[in-house]
């Protein structure tokens, strides 16, 4: 079997951000600073705006490169040095003779070499600098030295970070946002909406001339959670697997899955055994109700939560006081997939039992876990009466699906 890379040839929902980094580029002389930062979570697509910026300027006739820092290993510098490379500059190497002004000689030297190769380039250069959240301190030292020194020549740094990944080191973090508030310009970039995520999926599957049902395409959708690198991905497993299944469905990248669980095992068993009692519960979840399905006492599961939540794996729901929820959907789903399909299917029918007694049950949420729980019939029930409840709040889309599987649940 092959397997080759996915993605989508088409720039779909960053028109607006790639046309106001472009601005910035051509307004050069107007600038305070030579830095743009283009921030956001794995998966958002900075790399892809990057791509498509940089195309664009050179279309106009701008010299662009871009560097790369690296998650292990990156030498003093490294990621700048291979864009000049890349642009043919060279620079002469400082001494190091133990003078307090050899760093800002050097970093000098470097400017002075940018200025003279954006001069002879006729429009100028744009520098792209990836995965700021793994450069070493003297890079990110540079790049604020010559984010000031070149803000008005034509020259113009398009730097990136994750901004989920940047606490584990305090000192980087804070050489990253003194970067940020030295800029000329911070874009954040946020996960793209559900009809954009299916336009995405709908010209991959286009171009790979694949049939896939509507069914998985709104499963990955979801999964993906507005992030288009974990939709082609997603889409890439289902390729690899339709030739074998025709009923392939999407599973956890193992590229994510590796980095959950990795995470997930630094936690405590006591704090596993209550991740797992909330993925089985759903994306989104109450500690209380946690707390009360799995036995545990309430400040025990905030505890393990609040573990949880420094390790990246779950966060707290803005403006709710009891109210969480795992980072991603894939999240969940890689931590939801260590258990075994028995344990889980009957776990699945106690929750559904759980939540009857609440005070306002959630007939959807408890179709859904009779379902997974194997009982049909009741999943059916309940699936109706999730559509009677959304209908009498007009919310008629919500009450078709129901009914939809209601229907099929019953046959």
């Amino acid at each position: 079997m092959f397997s080759t890379g996915l993605f989508c040839h088409e720039l779909i929902g960053r028109a607006s951000e790639l046309a106001f980094l472009l601005d910035r580029v051509r307004a050069s002389g107007e600038r305070t600073s030579a830095a743009i930062v283009v921030r956001g979570e794995a998966g958002i697509g900075k790399s892809r705006l990057i791509e498509e910026a940089v195309r664009a300027a050179r279309e106009e006739g701008y010299r662009t490169a871009i560097g790369s820092t690296r998650e292990y290993a990156n030498a003093p510098y490294a990621a700048l040095e291979e864009a000049l490379e890349l642009l043919g500059i060279a620079v002469a190497r400082e001494v190091d003779n133990g003078v307090a002004d050899a760093k800002m000689r050097r970093f000098s030297a470097v400017a002075e070499s940018i200025a003279t190769a954006a001069e002879a380039s006729g429009s100028g250069l744009l520098i792209a600098v990836e995965d700021l959240h793994w450069a070493d301190l003297g890079t990110l030292d540079l790049l604020r030295f010559l984010a000031r020194r070149l803000a008005g020549r034509d020259v113009t740094f398009l730097v990136t970070y994750r901004a989920d990944e940047i606490e584990a080191d305090s000192a980087r973090a804070r050489s990253i946002l003194a970067l940020e508030r030295d800029a000329q310009a911070v874009v954040t970039l946020s996960p793209l909406p559900a009809q954009q995520i299916e336009r995405l999926l709908a010209s991959v599957i286009r171009d790979g001339e694949r049939s896939v049902s509507p069914a998985v395409v709104a499963e990955i959708r979801d999964l993906s959670d507005g992030r288009p690198l974990f939709a082609e991905e997603l889409l890439r497993g289902v390729f690899e697997r339709l030739d074998r299944d025709v009923d392939a469905i999407p599973t956890v990248p193992a590229s994510i899955r590796i980095a959950v669980r990795e995470r997930f095992s630094a936690l405590t068993e006591t704090d596993r055994a209550i991740l797992l009692h909330a993925a089985l519960i759903g994306r989104r979840f109450s500690a209380r109700f946690v707390a009360s399905f799995a036995g545990h006492d309430l400040l025990a599961v905030y505890a393990s939560l609040r573990r949880a939540r420094d390790l990246q794996l779950v966060v707290e729901q803005p403006g709710e006081a009891d109210a969480f929820a795992f980072r991603h959907a894939l999240t969940r789903e890689a931590i939801y997939e260590q258990m075994l399909r028995a344990e889980a299917q009957l776990m699945h029918a106690k929750v559904a039992q759980a939540l009857t007694a609440e005070p306002l049950p959630d007939a959807a949420a408890i179709a859904d876990h009779l379902w997974r729980a194997g009982d049909a019939q009741a999943a059916a029930r309940w699936s109706e009466r999730a559509g009677d409840d959304a209908y009498a709040v007009f919310a008629y889309t919500d009450a078709a699906r129901a009914y939809e599987r209601a229907y099929r649940l019953g046959i």
